[in-house]
């Protein structure tokens, strides 16, 4: 009873501190010594030495540090616009208007759609209400089947599944929700046909440097692959790209570097505070009157909707129900996914709906269908074959 008070008053104090805006990683930092606290305050020392010496916590560390160095070089070094004409200028305008929010969604920038917003605004001809839903939906199915993002590293290492085969399940569920977004959105869009410019290749490449170097070194180095594409991409952009010093600084000053590798410390030691205080066995009361399967749909969903965000949602949820399968990470990954996207505080959503000035209550009719539709397709598929 004691150790379902200490849980239900750390997670009360993480949505309370996010809600106040408070950055993810000290909301998380917050939950994680309060529980200790508030169990066994003798503790504390041992659970942040065991995170420190933990090889999860090395491997999302490098994974999630790399990651946030690579996205700022590609946002002052330009890189991203020259990614974005590339697309423009291979592809069709209707392919390329699904495609740009999604290669540019590969950057993990909080509010990111403001990257794309631009983008979609030139490309389509339609109203406010379906540039947002496009914008908005189009970013985020690539996160589905795509192993090298913050979410998709943080599952695989809290589960212990790999990032890999969960992307590779997921691919038929992407796949979908693209087809969704193309018949609601996409399909009778009037668009505009630019004047096409020289593409620019080299850009394309620091985006699969990591994908190939990863899945080359993946058999060698098992969860560090992903820090050593990742890498292997920085390094191939200074040496074609040549930052002056002063951008390099920039880069490795940056608050969102700084915040997001310090997240990665507290993910961390949340899920060992977890474990290491027994917490989570108060699960096992829940599990009494809830099959197993419906838990790790329903908790990390209804944290995703009510926080805006993902990480939580699996931190908590895979800490909580102590995720230690493939399916668990499936389910958890997937069901966080899409409480995550039409979350009222997602920041994606917000902005997009700020920049096109649109009616936030049509939008919803648009994502919110293509949400459900997606989630009710998941959980067949998931249990079908997992089951």
């Amino acid at each position: 009873m004691y150790s379902a008070a200490s849980l239900l008053i750390s997670i009360a104090l993480m949505l309370l501190l996010m809600y106040m805006k408070l950055d993810i990683s000290l909301c998380l930092l917050a939950g994680a010594i309060t529980l200790v606290l508030l169990t066994n305050p003798l503790l504390l020392p041992k659970v942040i030495l065991t995170t420190l010496l933990s090889e999860t916590f090395w491997i999302v560390f490098s994974a999630t540090a790399s990651i946030c160095i690579l996205a700022e070089l590609f946002h002052n070094l330009g890189i991203d616009n020259e990614v974005a004409q590339t697309v423009v200028s291979i592809m069709r305008p209707k392919v390329a208007i699904m495609l740009l929010p999604a290669v540019l969604g590969l950057l993990p920038v909080a509010g990111g759609a403001l990257l794309s917003a631009p983008l979609v605004d030139a490309l389509s001809l339609c109203n406010s209400v379906m540039k947002a839903y496009i914008n908005v939906w189009f970013r985020h199915t690539i996160f589905l089947a795509y192993p090298i993002t913050n979410s998709m590293i943080l599952i695989s290492s809290l589960s212990g599944a790999d990032s890999f085969s969960i992307a590779l399940f997921n691919t038929p569920l992407m796949l979908l929700t693209v087809a969704v977004g193309y018949v609601i959105g996409v399909r009778k869009l009037e668009v505009v046909h630019l004047v096409r410019v020289r593409p620019k290749y080299t850009s394309l490449l620091t985006l699969l440097i990591p994908l190939v170097i990863a899945l080359a070194t993946r058999p060698l180095v098992s969860g560090f692959s992903i820090g050593i594409g990742v890498i292997a991409s920085i390094v191939f952009i200074v040496f074609t790209y040549r930052p002056s010093s002063t951008i390099l600084r920039k880069v490795l000053s940056s608050k969102r570097v700084w915040s997001t590798t310090l997240a990665s410390f507290a993910v961390i030691l949340l899920s060992f505070s977890v474990k290491m205080t027994s917490a989570y066995t108060v699960i096992s009361g829940l599990s009494k009157h809830l099959p197993r399967d419906v838990l790790l749909l329903l908790v990390p969903y209804v944290l995703s909707l009510v926080t805006g965000s993902q990480t939580f949602s699996i931190t908590v949820s895979a800490s909580v129900l102590t995720a230690s399968s493939f399916k668990d990470a499936v389910l958890i990954f997937n069901s966080s996914f899409f409480g995550y996207v039409p979350s009222p505080v997602h920041l994606c959503l917000v902005y997009s709906v700020k920049y096109y000035n649109a009616d936030v209550v049509r939008v919803y009719k648009y994502i919110g269908p293509s949400t459900l539709l997606s989630y009710l397709f998941f959980i067949s598929y998931a249990l079908l074959l997992l089951s």
